[in-house]
This record gives C-alpha cells, sequence and structure tokens, in this order.
C-alpha cells in the first residue's frame, strides 16, 4: 500500500478526519510525515475494505483534480473529499467517541444540525420510556455534536460553578433544592442549549432519573470519586468530632482561665511598689489576654488557626510576666496567677501550637482523598480543575470553605444533588 493510501486507511480506522483529508493532499503535510501508519494497521480487521475505501477516495479525487484543471486545480485550494469516504470516518468517530473529529465530518457534509437532531430526539424518546442507558448516551452525543470542542472543557466550567463560592455559598449548586439543582447540572453535563432546552421538557420525575445515567456517560468511574468523597467525608467528621471538639475543650479551657485573671487581678493587694508595677502590668496583660480570647472559639468553629495560634503564643508568651508577677506578689496572688501559670506550662508541654498546625494539616489533606493525589499548588482551584478533569460530576458534589485566608475543596456529602447522585 503506497504512503498516501496508508494514511488514508489509518485516518478512517481510527476515525480521524484530519488524518484521513491529510492522506488526500498532493503532499502529506508535517503533522503525518514520519509516523508509521502502516505499523498500526497490521492485523486490523476488515483491512481489505480500508484499502479499497481509501484507493477510491483517492481515485475520485484524482479525477476530481482532472476534471477542475490538472495541476491548475490542484492548485486553486482544498477540495472536498468523497462523501462516503467522511462518512465511514464519521461512523467510526461515533463509535470511538470522538466527536470533534464527527463534528468536522458533519460539517464537511453540510448535516451537524440534522444529526444533533437525530441524537436528540433518540434520547428523549428513550428518557420517556424510562431507558435511561440508551437516553444518556444519545442525549451526551447530541451535546458534544453541538458542542464546538466536541466534548465540554469541564476542567475549566467546573471551577467556574464555584465562582461565586468564594464570596458565597448561599447559591452553590450544593445548596439549591434538588429540581433546580438537577437543572443546573444538566446545564452544566451537557453544555448545549439545545439538548438542555428539551431536557428541560421533561418532567421531573423523568429529570430526576435521567441525570445519574448522564453522570455515568460522562464519567463511568464516578463510582469510585464518589466513593473517596464519602471517605472525605467521614476523614472531615472524624476531625470535627475529635481533633476539633479537643481543641474547642482547650480554648473554652483559656477562655475561662483568661477571664478569671482578668477578674481577679485587679483585686490584688501589692505590698510595695514594686509589686504595684508588676500587679499594673499583669493586670494589661489580662484585659489584653481577656480580649483575644473573647471570640477564640468562633476561629475554631471558622477554621481560623493562624488567628488562634497567633492568640495562643501570645499567651505563651505572658508566661514568664505572670510568673514574676506570681513572686512579685506573694502569697495574696497564689491562686488566680498559680493557676494561669500551671494552664500555660501544660500549654507547652503539650506543644499546642503544634496540634493546631496537625489539625490545619489534616482537614487541608481531605482534598488529596477527594482527587487521590496532591497537586503541586495546593490551591483550591488546582484541585477543583483537576477534579473536574478527571470526574466532570464532582463540582456538583463538592464547593469551597474558607480555612484560614485561602480555600479549600470540601466534599458536600448532604447536599440534595449528592443524595440523589448516591442513592
Amino acid at each position: 500500500m503506497d504512503e498516501r493510501k496508508t494514511v488514508v486507511a489509518a485516518g478512517v480506522h481510527l476515525g480521524d478526519i484530519a488524518i484521513t483529508l491529510a492522506g488526500l493532499m498532493d503532499e502529506l503535510p508535517p503533522y503525518v510525515k514520519g509516523l508509521d501508519f502502516g505499523l498500526l494497521l497490521e492485523g486490523v480487521d476488515g483491512l481489505d475494505s480500508l484499502e479499497a475505501l481509501a484507493d477510491k477516495a483517492l481515485g475520485d479525487m484524482r479525477e476530481k483534480a482532472g476534471s477542475d484543471g490538472g495541476e491548475e486545480g490542484r492548485r486553486s485550494g482544498p477540495r472536498k473529499p468523497p462523501d462516503d469516504l467522511v462518512r465511514a470516518v464519521l461512523d467510526r468517530a461515533l463509535e470511538m467517541g470522538k466527536f470533534l473529529s464527527a463534528g468536522r465530518c458533519l460539517d464537511i457534509l453540510g448535516e451537524r444540525d440534522a444529526y444533533v437532531e437525530k441524537f436528540l430526539s433518540k434520547g428523549l424518546a428513550a428518557a420517556r420510556k424510562g431507558e435511561g442507558a440508551e437516553a444518556s448516551a444519545a442525549l451526551v452525543a447530541a451535546a458534544n455534536l453541538d458542542h464546538k470542542d466536541g466534548i465540554p472543557l469541564f476542567q475549566y466550567s467546573g471551577p467556574a460553578l464555584h465562582a461565586i463560592c468564594t464570596g458565597s455559598t448561599a447559591s452553590c449548586v450544593t445548596r439549591l433544592e434538588e429540581e433546580n439543582a438537577v437543572l443546573k447540572a444538566f446545564k452544566y453535563l451537557l453544555e448545549s442549549e439545545k439538548v438542555y432546552e428539551a431536557v428541560a421538557e421533561l418532567s421531573p420525575d423523568e429529570r430526576r432519573s435521567l441525570l445519574p445515567f448522564v453522570v455515568k456517560e460522562r464519567d463511568p468511574e464516578n463510582g469510585g470519586f464518589m466513593k473517596r468523597l464519602e471517605e472525605a467525608h467521614n476523614e472531615l467528621g472524624r476531625i470535627e468530632q475529635e481533633d476539633l471538639a479537643a481543641l474547642r475543650a482547650t480554648v473554652a479551657e483559656i477562655t475561662r482561665q483568661v477571664n478569671e485573671l482578668a477578674g481577679s487581678a485587679g483585686r490584688l493587694g501589692p505590698k510595695s511598689e514594686e509589686a504595684k508595677l508588676v500587679l499594673d502590668r499583669t493586670v494589661r496583660t489580662a484585659a489584653g489576654l481577656a480580649k483575644e480570647f473573647a471570640d477564640a472559639a468562633t476561629l475554631v468553629d471558622q477554621w481560623q488557626f493562624r488567628r488562634l495560634e497567633r492568640r495562643m503564643e501570645q499567651l505563651i508568651e505572658s508566661g514568664d510576666d505572670i510568673e514574676k508577677a506570681r513572686k512579685a506578689l506573694g502569697d495574696s496572688a497564689l491562686n488566680v496567677l498559680a493557676s494561669t501559670a500551671d494552664l500555660i506550662s501544660r500549654l507547652k508541654a503539650e506543644d499546642v501550637l503544634k496540634r493546631v498546625d496537625d489539625v490545619e494539616e489534616r482537614l487541608i489533606s481531605t482534598q488529596v482523598t477527594l482527587l487521590g493525589r496532591s497537586v503541586h499548588s495546593q490551591e483550591h482551584w488546582q484541585y477543583l480543575r483537576e477534579l473536574a478533569f478527571k470526574h466532570p460530576a464532582s463540582p456538583l458534589v463538592c464547593c469551597l470553605r474558607k480555612i484560614n485566608d485561602r480555600q479549600m475543596v470540601v466534599p458536600m456529602w448532604d447536599a440534595p444533588i449528592t443524595r440523589l447522585l448516591t442513592q
């Protein structure tokens, strides 16, 4: 088989119209030169038919070039390939799910809209019969053929679903009641206004039944992702019930102690001028600590660990001054200052700052559970982008939550849309 015929046959076999058209050119373009398409075709079933189709197409092109004026016709610009060749590539492209190539074939044939309608009608009919797998395959095919890129670029449209969530999550798809969430999910997963509008005309029950099948059609591995979603949700639950609960208890103890210190320090009776100076400093320290820890429990609930650490550092750094005050004031200050000093010593021994860091790291690591690996930047947008690329439906069941001064991706296991997709 000569080189051009091999390229044409390989293009049909691959369902790739760009390679097929390259083989029809008088001179092979650089993007196919040097590639061993013959090796690719070795042992392929139906090779004789591919060769015959390629032979006929090249013959048709030669005849057309002659009728267009020989060399002058060839120089006049690209010629339309034979319809039977384009249809062969189209059929193979649809079979292999190569919708960008299929769409280009349909543009050559002038039949893109007709094919979109064909698949759309088939999908709607199947959906009304409750045939979810057949309906989703046809509807996704219609949407892909209606899309200029052959398939939505979920790595961009997925994160875009959460563009508003950095400011407010109130309108997030995971906060919508089920019917509106389903519609938003279809709009995102199909990314074809024509197909979406047709699906929106189905009954709510039909849409509800259809959505899990469309999710699976977009991502056959979605079941594995949903297991990781549940695992990440359970991890967060354990952190909340164990680590954060223990941290809240520690913060509550600190808050009680510094409030007691602030309330008692001013009532101590210094016996010397030096003791009075020490007491004044202690009173100011106690008042500052009481103010700093007034909303410390909220910092735990809001995952503001850096701010909490700074306040704990202030408490620990005050330990030396409190110990000096304890010695200077003598027995009159024994109880209130001693208990504060003992608490600070215990916090240092427990390395409370590391405890806070560990909680933060464990929370952030749940993103790794969701994706199945870490990303270089550790930024939420990169996790969202890679999640959406790997599992298109993942942005429908995740959202963002602030941790310190950044965002992180969290599972939304109890969202209406998640319950639908996991039932």
